[in-house]
This record gives structure tokens, sequence and C-alpha cells, in this order.
């Protein structure tokens, strides 16, 4: 899918939550500024997520609530490993318990972890255009 504008976004999310189905494990892919935190942020409205979504870049792993379908609360969960060296350092943030629960997870720079990604992630995959367009496809 091609994006022209971040603020277009929100239109991709409907699609997005349609090709995932049941999964809520999502690894983020794409260079710096290519618009994973902007995806996250326009998920984020769109399931009622009432704070403020930022990059999670500096505290790693960032928390959000929202009220499902059943007015329950739930959980977003935001990552960035950008900052890990090893696997054992995601493994000592608790990477498994965020990656074996059935909130959803947005994890931006997943190759790090690549080699335990439960069987069911979706994978989307930013790449950076000409004329600032973006290319976004979900895997």
């Amino acid at each position: 899918m091609l994006v022209k504008n971040l603020t277009d976004l929100d239109q991709l999310i409907p699609a997005f939550i349609d090709h995932a189905k049941s999964a809520r494990k999502i690894m983020l892919i794409g260079e710096m500024g290519v618009g994973k935190t902007a995806f996250v942020q326009a998920f984020g409205k769109h399931i009622g997520v009432s704070e403020k979504i930022k990059s999670p870049t500096f505290a790693l792993i960032n928390e959000y609530t929202y009220s499902d379908a059943s007015k329950t609360l739930s959980k977003v969960y935001h990552m960035d490993l950008y900052r890990l060296k090893s696997i054992e350092e995601a493994l000592d943030i608790g990477i498994e318990d965020y990656l074996d629960n059935d909130a959803w997870c947005f994890i931006e720079w997943p190759e790090l972890i690549a080699d335990i990604w439960p069987p069911d992630v979706v994978q989307i995959k930013f790449d950076l255009l000409p004329n600032s367009n973006r290319e976004i496809l979900f895997l």
C-alpha cells in the first residue's frame, strides 16, 4: 500500500486489523523515520487509546490501555529494541512475557529476537520512497 502522507495511516488501520485476524504480535520493520511509531499512533487512536503514544526508544517499552469491544480494560505494548545488543538483553527485559500474552504488542527493530517470534506474528514492512511517500506491506 502506498502512503503519501503519514496522516493517511489512519485509513490503513482497518485493513491492517483485518489482515492480522487473531495475531497480536506485530513486527515493525523499516529504517528510522519511516513511520513505524506513526503507525502505532494511528492504531492506538483507532482502538481508543486515550494516552499520547510516544516512541519507546529510550524507555524500550511503553504500555497503553484501552477498552476493548466487551468494555474490558486491555493493553497495547509498543517496544523499540534498537538499543539492545543481544537476544539475552531482550530476555532480561522480559520479552517472552510480552510475546506470550493476548495483548497487542508492536515491536520496532524486531530482528534481534527473530529466533523467538511466536508462529503467528504479523510483519509490517515500511519503505521510504521518493517524494517522502511510503510503501507499507503487511506480511
